[in-house]
């Protein structure tokens, strides 16, 4: 059987990581030997991301490996090289590299641009292709994460024998990497020379957000990582499901901390550390509707939740922010620099007008079942 997916990916629209999951959708397939990639340009942190994501696939770990990956212009990172270059299994060599490594500017005769990814059932070059991944983001951080791309994934699963014709011929399309392949320079040759005169030359990294990346990637010092860390930095609105309030001003008082999971702190441009419980994590300016707005704090609370001080009921918001739905909406920044959010309380209704206005949402639920999301 025969089937094809897109992959539209677009930061704006809350459709990030689209093109490395196409690629991971790609690697996690059963059957293949061999694993070809080729790609214009490849920074230190794309590879770092890749390797870190398709590790878990034991194909993919057992695989041959071949990438053709061009500096033209300098764009590649010489680090990026290196990572793929340890791998398991793996070959690397650049297309027309010693030519563009003779050129100033390292400006090619014939620019080398494809991002394609591909894996077969025999590793002779010669077999049946079993998934092709072809896309417009590069081997970086932005290509796979947060640039406006789209890829398309192509696979065929348990072929009869009419499909296996259409997919032979299917490979003789892509024969042009054996082409490639054979007019590359091994990476031996090249990676020397071309990391001592781009170390001199320095050229700009165009496609690289290494804030989004370090999101993505996480670590042991992180609260949060991966998709749901990326979609908080960058979403328009954030909204959170409020039961009743803890009593934090007196039993008389309305409530005015409300308990959202921890990282939620991404979203109000916070970083995304560990930090010991009852932590101080910084200031935000929240103006309900019709209100003035109000400096307010966010910690990292005793119960593990990253907890919101909205401004007081009844002077600077409503009379209570109970059994609502509160929802956070990007709104600049003060005269002071500080983030500036606008607070709307709302209905079940009112949140699916909300959605349905949105480009496009992503939904969560905490432990204790109450629901959150964000909104782009």
């Amino acid at each position: 059987m025969h089937e094809e997916r897109l992959f539209p990916q677009d930061e704006l629209s809350g459709l990030v990581g689209q093109t490395l999951l196409g690629i991971k959708e790609l690697a996690s397939m059963a059957g293949y030997r061999e694993f070809r990639a080729a790609v214009a340009y490849a920074s230190f942190n794309g590879c770092r991301i890749l390797e870190n994501e398709l590790r878990r696939y034991p194909g993919w770990r057992r695989s041959r490996k071949r990438w053709l990956i061009s500096i033209d212009y300098g764009r590649t990172e010489p680090e990026s090289l290196r990572v793929l270059a340890k791998l398991a299994n793996t070959e690397v060599r650049i297309p027309n590299g010693r030519s563009v490594l003779a050129r100033v500017g390292f400006i090619p005769q014939r620019p080398f641009h494809p991002k394609t990814y591909t894996v077969d059932d025999i590793g002779d070059g010669a077999g049946t292709v079993l998934g092709v991944f072809v896309g417009s983001g590069n081997l970086t951080g932005s290509g796979l994460l947060t640039g406006s791309e789209c890829g398309v994934l192509s696979y065929w699963s348990d072929p009869n024998r009419t499909q296996r014709v259409s997919m032979l011929q299917a490979y003789r399309r892509t024969a042009w990497f054996e082409t490639a392949w054979q007019h590359a320079d091994p990476l031996a040759d090249v990676a020397p020379g071309y990391e001592k005169l781009w170390k001199k030359s320095k050229p700009p990294i165009v496609e690289e957000d290494g804030k989004v990346v370090d999101l993505y990637l996480g670590g042991a010092d992180r609260v949060v990582a991966g998709n749901i860390a990326v979609a908080l930095a960058s979403a328009n609105a954030l909204w959170v499901e409020v039961n009743e309030l803890y009593k934090n001003r007196g039993r008389a008082e309305a409530g005015n901390q409300v308990d959202m999971p921890r990282g939620c702190r991404v979203f109000f441009g916070l970083p995304a550390t560990a930090v010991p419980r009852d932590t101080m994590l910084g200031h935000v300016f929240l103006q309900n509707v019709g209100f003035e707005p109000a400096e307010c704090s966010i910690r990292f609370a005793n119960n593990q939740m990253d907890k919101v001080n909205l401004p007081v009921p009844g002077v600077n918001g409503p009379a209570s922010y109970d059994n609502s739905i509160l929802r956070f909406e990007r709104a600049g920044r003060s005269v002071n620099g500080m983030p500036v959010f606008e607070v709307s309380t709302g209905t079940a209704t009112l949140l699916q007008n909300w959605k349905k206005a949105a480009q496009s949402e992503v939904e969560w639920k905490m432990q204790s079942g109450r629901r959150y999301g964000v909104l782009f």
